[in-house]
């Protein structure tokens, strides 16, 4: 496959699951609130503002809940739950305790809670 060709087909790839972001999005969600209690989702960032580019972009979601473990590994291991069967590459999940939330949001221009 030529370079070209190869480029094609992964922005074709990344496109669509930015055009379906919301669907992945409630996958997230309802995956959160089986593992962690009182888990809260939210996106934002340039699909929220909608201006993203599926080549340059991800997508980004705060899954927050005060469940959220301390240990990186076991942070892993949720987000990789979260994930499962999707292509990691286009989400950036960002697993939160409320107060790690808090300053997130100092951060960030736009989020809307799904």
């Amino acid at each position: 496959m030529k370079p070209v060709e190869f480029a094609k087909r992964i922005y074709e790839k990344r496109r669509s699951v930015f055009e379906r972001w919301e669907e992945y999005v409630e996958k997230v969600k309802e995956r959160g609130t089986r593992l962690l209690p009182e888990t809260k989702v939210y996106v934002f960032g340039s699909v929220v503002r909608g201006d993203y580019h599926p080549m340059l972009s991800d997508i980004d979601v705060a899954v927050v809940s005060p469940g959220v473990p301390e240990g990186a590994a076991e942070r892993v291991r949720i987000k990789l739950k979260l994930t499962e069967g999707f292509d990691e590459s286009s989400l950036e999940i960002h697993l939160l305790t409320p107060k790690e939330w808090e300053t997130y949001r100092r951060f960030i221009d736009v989020y809307r809670e799904i």
